[in-house]
This record gives structure tokens, sequence and C-alpha cells, in this order.
């Protein structure tokens, strides 16, 4: 029940002020909020900026992306086409996608388009990973690091994957039932360990090292707020057992007779890093990046390998008849693949090509505008943080027939490879596209063609559940971990 004072009149009461007072500063934060973003525009170019909502004050539209995920960027692309702006990730965004508007940025990099991460990326990868590197370093520092990545190297690398992926699929025959994606995550990160680092699992016993990987991946785009119980802060402490680790094994030798990457990236390493080698910190940020980008993203791929195969049984037979073809097929013949022999199985090739055109591992890659650029009908000004989708990209070409559908075969097709390379180009990049793509491209395969041969020739499996919804962060994999039940092949 109201009361009034001697004259009739309702009191301003304390809480009332409050209140009006907070509601017009609410207000009028908005308002100068909204024509900061109408005055981002940069009057060089007579271009607007592309639609979009940059979000409340404060917050932007973090607070959406991080309730929705992927569906963020799915919304944003049913409202406002395949360019859009928003404020997500510290910076003002424009997210593009089709080759159309990704090609002409990619043809001004490295010097009007540079990279960008998220700041709890740098932080993670660390500040002279290839990652973070950029400007006239970039190119140097990618050049020694290919070193390592070479069709030789990745021949000494062979017999470890082989022999690491086999053993995981047998023990997944031997257990019946497991979860296909974490079970891909494990076989990566034991793989990593030893192929970059030299070192079994025996040194990590209890697993902390390779679980501080998962752990890594998982949180990688995260608020970098170092609070108790938030994603980065659970992220930069595996990243310091993770560096903790690489520091202990360069002070001693590897125990396998391999050679492993960070051999090739210790030869020429001089104390003041003038030589043609790295500095120590090159090595160890490097390093750290190759065993959290080597197993997150190649996992999410193995899995989509063998969410396909599985819904596809006459796919995996035609995979069948390939190794068949090749001597290949017998499942107790302990058979030495090589790097050259991997390049003459076609179907293979196809099926690797197809699975990453339909499930990229990683939904875009993020640039940064050193410059306004104009792509389009629209300008991107200086400083704007830009986001290529691959995803969106590779489902909206025109490019691809029936592009919704699983039919590596398409891949036969010589001509669509001419194509893609040329008059097309952009218009498939599951490895990103320019000075910037990915690194570890050739490694991935290998390491995705060397499964295709063991899990076809070595096992049966059945998917429990393979209409799954797909999730898209970090990684792309189905959103219940695919159950699968695996049995060995007689």
């Amino acid at each position: 029940m109201s009361t009034t004072d001697e004259e009739g009149n309702y009191p301003v009461t304390p809480t009332l002020l409050v209140l009006v007072s907070s509601l017009l500063s609410v207000c009028v934060i908005s308002w100068l909020w909204k024509r900061r973003n109408e005055g981002a525009k940069d009057p060089i170019s007579v271009l607007p900026l592309p639609p979009g909502n940059m979000g409340w004050p404060l917050i932007r539209e973090n607070l959406q992306f991080f309730l929705k995920g992927s569906d963020f960027f799915v919304e944003r692309f049913k409202k406002y086409g395949r360019i859009y702006k928003t404020h997500v990730f510290g910076a003002p965004m424009v997210r593009l996608s089709g080759a159309d508007y990704i090609r002409p940025l990619v043809s001004k990099e490295p010097n009007l388009m540079t990279m960008k991460i998220t700041q709890s990326a740098r932080y993670l990868f660390g500040g002279q990973s290839l990652t973070s590197v950029t400007g006239e370093e970039h190119p140097k520092l990618k050049k020694k690091l290919l070193a390592a990545l070479t069709p030789v190297r990745l021949d000494d690398y062979l017999p470890c994957i082989q022999d690491k992926v086999r053993a995981h699929v047998l023990d997944w025959c031997d257990r019946g039932h497991v979860l296909g994606f974490p079970a891909c995550d494990a076989l990566m990160a034991e793989l990593v360990l030893e192929l970059t680092l030299g070192w079994s699992k025996d040194n990590d016993p209890m697993g902390v090292v390779r679980n501080a990987f998962i752990t890594v991946n998982q949180n990688m785009i995260s608020v970098p707020l170092k609070i108790p119980g938030t994603g980065f802060y659970k992220a930069a402490k595996a990243k310091k057992v993770i560096t903790d680790f690489i520091k202990k094994r360069l002070s001693r030798e590897s125990d396998k007779d391999h050679v492993c990457i960070l051999d090739v990236l210790l030869v020429g390493h001089g104390e003041d890093g003038r030589d043609a080698g790295l500095t120590e910190e090159q090595i160890i940020d490097n390093a750290v990046t190759f065993l959290i980008a080597g197993s997150g993203t190649t996992s999410g791929a193995l899995s989509c390998l063998l969410l396909m195969l599985g819904k596809h049984p006459e796919v995996l037979s035609k995979l069948r008849e390939e190794l068949s073809s090749k001597g290949l097929i017998e499942t107790e013949k302990d058979i030495p693949l090589t790097y050259d022999l991997l390049q003459e199985l076609d179907y293979v090739q196809w099926l690797n090509k197809e699975v990453l055109r339909l499930l990229p591992p990683v939904g875009g890659v993020f640039r940064q505008a050193e410059k306004t650029v104009e792509v389009g009908d629209y300008q991107i000004p200086k400083g704007w943080t830009v986001m290529y989708s691959i995803r969106d990209t590779h489902f909206n070409t025109h490019v691809f027939e029936h592009r919704d559908e699983f039919i590596p075969e398409r891949w036969g097709d010589k001509d669509l490879e001419a194509t893609l390379r040329k008059t097309e180009a952009c218009n498939y990049l599951p490895f990103g596209s320019g000075p910037r793509s990915c690194l570890g491209k050739a490694l991935a395969l290998v390491e995705m063609s060397v499964f295709l041969v063991e899990v076809a020739r070595v096992a049966d499996w059945k998917l429990h559940n393979p209409d799954a919804r797909m999730v898209y962060l970090p990684v792309t994999k189905c959103a219940d971990d695919m159950p699968v039940t695996f049995t060995r092949r007689c």
C-alpha cells in the first residue's frame, strides 16, 4: 500500500532515486556505445561497415557467445549473411565466409592482414610460437620449423605413428565399448608426446602431461582471467605442466632410437640464437605448440573418420578393396608403411579430403587488419579482427556438387583439384590458406592416412548413435563423444 506526504504527494525515496539514476546511466552508456560503434567507420573509405550488432557496453557480445558456442555464429549467419560485424574476444570483429571475400584478403597477407589469435591462445602457445609471431620473423621461423616436416622426416616418423595407432586400435578391440572421441584424444596425446619429444609414456606414468594437452585444448577459447575454477585458469596450470616437462626433456636424451621433432629443432641451436638454429625460448614455445595443436585438431579429424566410415559401410568396403590391392589388408602381418606408399593410396587420400571438407576440425582462422581494407561492398577498419569461416565456406560454395553429401570419389576428378588450386582458390581450406596456412598439414594427413589403413584392416566397429548432434568448439566432434563398439577383424 502506497503512502503520501501531508500535501498528498508520493515521496521520492532513496531506492527510487537509485533506480532512476541507474536506468539513466544505462541509457546514456548504451547511447554512447552505439554512437562509438557508428563512428568506427574509417572516413578514408566510402564503403559502410558490414551489418551486425556490437552488443552491450562492457560485455559486448561475449556473453551470448559463451552461452551459445558455435550456434552464436550460426544464428548471425542466418540473420546477416556471409559477412557481418560483432564484438567478441576483446575486439570488434568481422566474420566472413566464401572465396569471393576470403581470397582478396589472403592476397593481402602478411602486410595488410596479419595473424591474430585470442589472448588466451597467445598465452597458452607462447610469445615465440609460430602462431604468435608476426612480420618478417614469421617466414624465417616457419622455414626453420618446416625442416622437421619434410617428406624425409615424415618417413622417419612413420614407424612411431604406425606403432601407436595399431596399438590403440587393438586396445579398442579388446575393450569392446569405447567413447570414440576421448579414445582418439588419448591416442593423439600419446603419439605427439613421443613424436615431438622422443619420450614414451613411461616418462609420464600417471598421464599428467598427456591430460594437460587435452585440458589446454578444451579451454583454448576462454576469457583470459586466472581465476580459480575458470577454463583459462585450468589451461594455464596445464600449460605450465607441459612447459616444465619440455624443459626436463631438454636436459636429457631421448629414450627412443628414432628421430623426433625436438631433435630436428635442436640442430644448430646456439646459446645466443644468432646462428641458423632456434633460441631456447623458440624451441620451448614451438614444442608446446606441436604438442597442443598436434593433438587436439587431429583427434577430432580421426573421430570424424570413424564416424563417416561407420555411417557409410559401402565406403569402408571400397577402402578395404584399395588396401587389398596393395597387399595391406591382412590383419596379422606387420607391414611397414612408407610416405611414398601412403601417397599411392588414392582412396585413402580422397577420404581424408572429403572428411576435412564436410567436417573440418577447425571452424575458422583469425587475422587482423593492419590498415583499413575493402572487401565486397564493405570496409574493415584498421585494427579490427577478421575471421575467415572455413566451415561456412565449405558448406556454401558452388564448386562442390551435392556438397552436403559424403562422396569421397569426387576427389578423383583432376579438374576439381586444378580448379581449387587456381580459379577457385579458397573454396576449400581446411588448413587455412596463404602464408599463414597450417604448418602441420603434411603431418596431420600422414597421421590420418595411417589411421585409416590400420583401423580398416584391424577392426570392425558399430556406432551406437550415428545421427548424434555435432558440436564445433573447440573442435568438431559428436556431442555424445561417439560411443562405439569395436571388434577384431578375422
